[in-house]
């Protein structure tokens, strides 16, 4: 502490003009005189109980060139009227990198002696020089330089403040220079110590509730960003503790506790931590909105100030300090404002869990607007008002984006209890389609079952009626030898008896299950162990489909040959009904050709019509089970007689063809090998 007797404390050449001057007692009491009776401003009453805040009206200031101590001997020299009225509200000359001089005089109207405290309300300025000048002459009381390290300071706290004795009756004038690299407003107030303490006290509160409160949220982030393994959660702990660093080193703690002894670097490190502030704000504001999905021009400018954040931090190699503090605070702003517009952005195309992050977005650029409102006009608002903007603003900023965190939490957790509640829908599904696949499979079962109990009731009643059939065959050849007019026409009823005799015999000798496919999935025999005359396919054949045509005016020709085939003559008779049955079903005029071609490979089969014809494109189609032609018109069918005969062929051995053209008729054409000779 300086006492108002010492001045040790300044630069030789201050000393040396102090010196002289106390040495011409006499000529002080004059010039003392003259200068209180020429000033016409106004005079501090000093109170015991109350402290004197607001003194911009009492308060007269001059500008020189030069640093605080070099200019002392030159102000002290000068009339009053060299000095001029603030004009406003508040004391701020306005950025400048000279000297500002004030000038203010107090009195101690009371009979009794007081003390008071000078305070500055900042927490460090590049130079400041504090003197008293009464009737014993100039008594420098505070001196600091941007060397100053904290022990020098008068009183141990993070504002500057001096104090200031005064004795009964007493007046003075107080004479503080100071210069400033940044901003030169100074919200000067003469306080008791009461009134000191109380609001030192109530600054603190306020410091320990925000470094709480941010640090707080800092420890649930970092423990959610592991917990949950979410990098927005990561990202936001890291733009705390960037935010926690700038408050507490603008709060002056970290000259305080940190580096009392760096004041140069004390000075010049807002501009890192600042910019380390807005870098990571760019960064979590990039990582929880996403602006690169909507808007990848806004990304790219994010990302550019993030780079411009970083170059600067190591702008003292280019620039001064207060070119840098310029740049910084531009570029702060501009992170500001880049962020809050990516939020709102974000907010307006629908992007989730936004709201509490544009609101917090929104109380940031509003705090950083005030700042500037008030660095520019200070007339406008209380600096000291202003200074605790920002901190407000980063506390509701960083209770907000917690909020924002949470909300988005929440919006995951509702998604992801939707995709649960998808799946276990999806699982549902599932299982219902495999209850309905078991329950086919079942009714496929039963199905299954229920045709073989068909089939073997079917191959008991082919069984019960072959001793009837029989009977009847030799009663049918009895009346042939009885009736010899009539053995044609018997000789037909026997080769038919005999065609239906075979036909119960193959249903009647099949196991359970298998006469369902019978009518077309026969065994093939093997080679040479079956042979038969072709004549008696075309002769039985004719017998059955003669009298059938001509009832419906066609003409039934046959050509016949006495060649032997290898093969089943019960296939191949079957094959070649369903042929000569679709040509009589669908030929309504003309005639119908059943006949045999001779080949080198073997006998072909022709079946000929004049009926509707089958298209091209349709030829493959028909060929399979429920498939008729476009050409078959009304006629009734169930699209079974080519698919019949195109699987008998298949399964027998035969090589089926056909030809047709549209409107004119069709052709079929069975291929047989001929019987090995004896």
């Amino acid at each position: 502490m300086v006492s108002p007797g010492d001045s040790h404390t300044m630069r030789p050449s201050v000393i040396q003009g102090a010196r002289g001057l106390h040495h011409r007692t006499g000529f002080w009491a004059v010039t003392f005189c003259l200068w209180s009776a020429s000033s016409h401003a106004q005079v501090i009453d000093l109170d015991h109980e109350r402290p004197q805040r607001g003194l911009a009206s009492f308060v007269r200031y001059l500008e020189l060139p030069g640093t605080a101590a070099e200019t002392l001997p030159q102000v002290l020299a000068l009339p009053t009227s060299a000095f001029a009225p603030i004009g406003t509200r508040y004391i701020d000359p306005g950025v400048t990198s000279n000297a500002i001089w004030l000038l203010l005089e107090v009195r101690n109207p009371s009979a009794h002696d007081g003390e008071w405290q000078l305070s500055f309300n900042v927490r460090f300025l590049n130079e400041i020089v504090a003197s008293r000048r009464d009737e014993t002459g100039v008594r420098v009381i505070l001196e600091q330089r941007e060397d100053s390290t904290f022990a020098e300071r008068p009183r141990p706290e993070r504002l500057l403040a001096v104090p200031l004795d005064v004795t009964a009756g007493q007046t003075m004038e107080l004479l503080i220079g100071y210069r400033s690299n940044g901003t030169t407003a100074l919200p000067l107030s003469i306080e008791t110590p009461a009134s000191f303490d109380e609001r030192y006290a109530r600054e603190n509160g306020l410091n320990i509730a925000c470094y709480a409160a941010v640090g707080v949220l800092t420890v649930l982030s970092v423990l959610q960003a592991l917990t949950f393994r979410q990098r927005s959660q990561l990202n936001f702990a890291l733009y705390l503790g960037a935010t926690l660093f700038y408050i507490a080193h603008m709060d002056g703690v970290t000259f305080q506790y940190l580096w009392p002894d760096a004041p140069r670097w004390k000075s010049y490190a807002a501009v890192p931590l600042g910019l380390a502030m807005s870098a990571a704000a760019l960064w979590f504001t990039r990582n929880f909105v996403q602006p690169k999905e909507f808007s990848p021009a806004l990304d790219k400018v994010m990302l550019g100030l993030i780079v411009v954040a970083a170059a600067l931090s190591a702008g003292w190699l280019f620039a001064t300090e207060t070119q840098l503090k310029r740049m910084a605070y531009v570029v702060a702003s501009l992170s500001a404002g880049m962020c809050c517009g990516a939020a709102i952005l974000a907010y307006v195309r629908g992007r989730p869990a936004m709201r509490f992050f544009t609101l917090g977005w929104i109380g940031v650029f509003a705090g950083v607007s005030l700042m500037a409102i008030a660095n520019n006009f200070p007339s406008l608002i209380v600096l000291t008002t202003a200074v605790a903007l920002p901190k407000y603003a980063i506390m509701f900023n960083a209770l907000t984006f917690y909020m924002a965190l949470t909300d988005r939490a929440r919006v995951w957790r509702l998604e992801r209890d939707a995709a649960m509640r998808g799946e276990v829908e999806a699982l549902h599904a599932r299982q219902q389609a495999t209850d309905e696949l078991h329950a086919a499979e079942r009714e496929r079962l039963e199905a299954l079952l229920l045709a073989q109990t068909k089939t073997r009731q079917l191959a008991m009643a082919s069984h019960d009626i072959r001793q009837p059939l029989a009977s009847l065959r030799l009663t049918v050849e009895r009346l042939a030898k009885e009736h010899g007019a009539e053995g044609e026409l018997a000789n037909g009823l026997v080769q038919s008896v005999e065609y239906l005799q075979r036909l119960t015999d193959m249903y009647s000798g099949m196991p359970p299950g298998e006469a369902t496919s019978a009518a077309t999935q026969q065994p093939s025999q093997p080679e040479g162990t079956a042979s038969f005359p072709m004549a008696t396919v075309l002769d039985n054949v004719e017998l059955m489909f003669r009298d059938e045509a001509v009832e419906k005016g066609l003409a039934f020709r046959t050509r016949t040959t006495r060649a032997e085939v290898r093969g089943d003559a019960m296939i191949a008779m079957r094959l070649v009904s369903n042929l000569v049955a679709n040509a009589v079903k669908y030929t309504d005029r003309g005639k119908i050709l059943l006949g045999c071609r001779r080949r080198n490979a073997g006998p072909r089969i022709v079946v000929a019509d004049t009926g509707p014809g089958i298209e091209a494109a349709e030829l493959d189609r028909v060929m399979h089970f429920s498939e008729r032609g476009s050409a078959s018109g009304s006629v009734e069918g169930h699209g079974l007689g080519l698919g019949i005969a195109n699987a008998l062929a298949a399964s027998g051995g035969y090589r089926l063809s056909c030809r047709s053209t549209p409107g004119k008729g069709t052709a079929f054409f069975v291929d047989f090998e001929l019987a090995a000779k004896a």
